[in-house]
């Protein structure tokens, strides 16, 4: 996007986008064509947070700029108008701009922050970490639960020689192995999850955060119960 060379937003790119050097890259496309015409790093004038890929472009270049001239850009007739401050506005206010712009600008294209779309790809974005979360978890418990009744006649064998809490808590491990491959498996998933764009690509979307790792913190506090529970000797029956 092009804006007056006086803007702060002038230069600026979304830190996603700033590669080393300062620099961003940029691709122009032929709209009636749809093939790549030009590629290049440009340099930048540092990150703004308002440019997120979604409501704001990623990268933002002065009309009068040494960059925008050696790639030969110009204001086009289409504008865009930012209204930053747009969340915070009263709720009625908020749908008589709309409606104004409507009923004024007809063939104008409005995105918000929070549209239905949006909010989607969030909570996508989120269920599937925490699903992964879910059923991770409760499959790495039923096999626990298994497996210490599986080792029943062992650890009773092993209590009679006087082994010690930690030598008990070794007969962990196998199940220990299972649960990390099930744990990247996990976290694989919350991360697939998180980046939806990859299985059904979005251009209008920008990053999801860290919700991928969800997943990571429940299995470190549920293999820790694990192996305070395998450490613990069998009770006999009265």
């Amino acid at each position: 996007m092009l804006v007056d060379s006086n803007s702060s937003l002038a230069g600026k790119t979304n830190d996603v986008h700033i590669a080393e050097g300062g620099n961003a890259g940029i691709i122009l496309i032929d709209p009636t064509t749809q093939k790549i015409t030009q590629a290049a790093q440009v340099p930048t004038e540092g990150t703004d947070s308002l440019l997120n890929d979604y409501t704001m472009p990623g990268v933002v270049l002065g009309i009068d700029s040494p960059q925008a001239k050696t790639l030969g850009l110009a204001p086009s007739n289409r504008h865009t108008l930012v209204i930053t401050d747009f969340p915070s506005i009263a709720s009625g206010v908020r749908d008589s701009i709309r409606s104004d712009i409507i009923n004024r600008c007809g063939y104008a294209f409005i995105t918000e922050h929070d549209t239905t779309s949006y909010r989607s790809y969030m909570a996508r974005a989120i269920a599937m970490p925490a699903l992964a979360t879910i059923i991770s978890g409760l499959t790495f418990a039923a096999l626990a639960i298994s497996t210490r009744q599986s080792q029943s006649a062992l650890r009773w064998t092993l209590q009679e020689f006087g082994v010690s809490r930690f030598q008990l808590m070794r007969l962990f491990r196998p199940l220990g192995i299972t649960m990390s491959l099930g744990s990247t498996i996990a976290v694989f998933l919350g991360w697939l999850g998180s980046h939806p764009w990859i299985i059904a690509p979005a251009n209008e979307f920008g990053t999801t955060g860290w919700w991928w790792l969800i997943p990571l913190p429940v299995i470190f506090i549920e293999t820790a119960l694990f192996c305070w529970w395998f450490s613990l000797p069998e009770r006999r029956n009265q």
